[in-house]
């Protein structure tokens, strides 16, 4: 198991105690890299062991497609 894959694990495992409450909805996680320097590995692993989609933010324009926006406002 690689250190991206025991973090993601990590992150699963909290995430998923908290909607394990009585009454509770599923959890989605989604996760944004900002330009470099991120691991792409962990954030996307994090993101699917949720449900959820890893989003890479290259620009300051790219913020608003992450949030389904489609279109950043000016």
């Amino acid at each position: 198991m690689t250190k991206e894959e025991m973090l993601a694990a990590l992150a699963g495992g909290a995430v998923g105690a908290a909607g394990s409450e009585p009454g509770s909805a599923p959890v989605t996680v989604n996760t944004f890299g900002l330009g470099v320097g991120h691991s792409v590995q962990l954030l996307q692993a994090v993101a699917q062991a949720q449900g959820g989609v890893y989003y890479y933010i290259r620009t300051e324009a790219d913020i608003a497609e992450g949030f389904g926006d489609g279109e950043a406002s000016s």
